[in-house]
């Protein structure tokens, strides 16, 4: 294992435990001008995924986004 291979376990532990702390707190949703908007890119959150997901805190993009590093941090749990 050279030093770049450390470097990218390293990352991928520090990664999931963020991750694992982030999953423990409650995510509050976030406004902006009166519109909830993406805790990560800020823009506001559709009508239609409110409506599908009253509870989003973040956009159709940064959701799936959000859980594809979840699977690849935690092995699918």
């Amino acid at each position: 294992m050279d030093a770049v291979d450390v470097a990218q376990a390293r990352e991928d532990e520090l990664r999931a435990d963020a991750l694992a702390n982030r999953r423990c707190a409650k995510e509050t949703p976030a406004y902006m001008d009166g519109a909830r908007v993406c805790l990560v890119c800020v823009d506001p959150i559709s009508r239609q995924r409110l409506e599908a997901n009253p509870d989003a805190v973040r956009c159709a993009a940064c959701q799936q986004e959000h859980e594809h590093q979840q699977m690849r941090a935690g092995g699918g749990r």
